[in-house]
């Protein structure tokens, strides 16, 4: 189970006993009563997620950790003066570099930015030749924008001497705002374009969405973990996560654990493989 049980309203003083509650109906129903074996892996939130990796050990939960599941976090509710000196100083000046070139950027939902977005993420793919076997991920944007208002994502895109040459597609859930994708052209890496739109999605969220925290997503490779790790600055957040497991069956415990463990060793390959050889196309560029 993934980001779940839900057991706190939005505008709710939350109450852990509710949590606790979740999580013995769902041990009893899965574990108990079916035998078989549950897997929780608790949502990525500053605040809430020690509460709640507190309460599943306290009631026998073994936790797993795998820095794949690791996230960063912006505090978003800072105001801007104040952002800019939580920002990495290599990232606060990178940011003065994009803004002298005077980029446009706009944030909406119309299907023309659903579409310059899409093409755009498809270009990049194309040049930096990356690979994503059987996954069209920005496919899914029409399908986002469709959810209710407060939920729905949104398309920042850069524009230079009138062309579109960036984008973030980004969104807001219950009290937490997500980066979702981006996609950038060369002539957007040389203008710092990056940069300006993450400064520009944040400053939306601070005028239009009651969110603290402003999740990046993993570390990534080195590069990226650089640029995350900046914007997050002094102020942010590297939240470790765990999975947490529960079976009372021996030998369900040691399959599983030997699952586990090929998967989180094929990761560790995989991001290995991604910092050491990188792509053609990344080398090209």
């Amino acid at each position: 189970m993934r980001f779940a049980p839900f057991w706190r309203p939005f505008d709710v003083t939350p109450d852990p006993d509710r949590y606790r509650a979740a999580v013995t109906a769902l041990v009893d129903e899965y574990c108990r009563r079916r035998k078989l074996y549950l897997v929780l892996r608790p949502r990525p939130h500053p605040d809430f997620y020690p509460i709640e990796a507190k309460i599943l050990t306290e009631m026998g939960l073994a936790g797993s950790a795998s820095s794949m599941l690791d996230r960063y976090f912006v505090d978003a509710s800072l105001a801007e003066a104040e952002q800019q000196k939580s920002l990495d100083q290599r990232w606060r000046y990178n940011l003065r570099k994009g803004l002298a070139h005077g980029l446009d950027v706009r944030i909406g939902d119309a299907p023309a930015d659903v579409k310059t977005f899409q093409d755009i993420y498809a270009e990049m793919v194309r040049r930096k030749n990356l690979n994503y076997p059987g996954v069209d991920l920005p496919a899914s944007i029409p399908n986002l924008m469709e959810l209710p208002e407060r939920m729905k994502m949104r398309i920042a895109l850069a524009h230079h001497e009138g062309r579109p040459i960036g984008g973030i597609a980004f969104s807001v859930v219950g009290d937490l705002a997500y980066y979702v994708f981006g996609a950038t052209s060369d002539e957007a890496t040389a203008l710092n374009a990056g940069y300006v739109l993450q400064w520009h999605v944040m400053r939306w969220l601070r005028e239009n969405a009651k969110v603290r925290w402003y999740e990046l997503g993993g570390p990534g490779d080195p590069g990226i973990r650089q640029f995350k790790k900046g914007l997050a600055g002094k102020r942010g957040v590297l939240l470790a996560v765990r999975e947490f497991h529960y079976c009372p069956d021996v030998t369900a415990r040691v399959v599983v654990g030997g699952l586990f463990a090929l998967r989180d060793a094929r990761n560790r390959i995989q991001r290995w493989q991604r910092e050491r050889r990188p792509s053609e196309g990344r080398r090209s560029n």
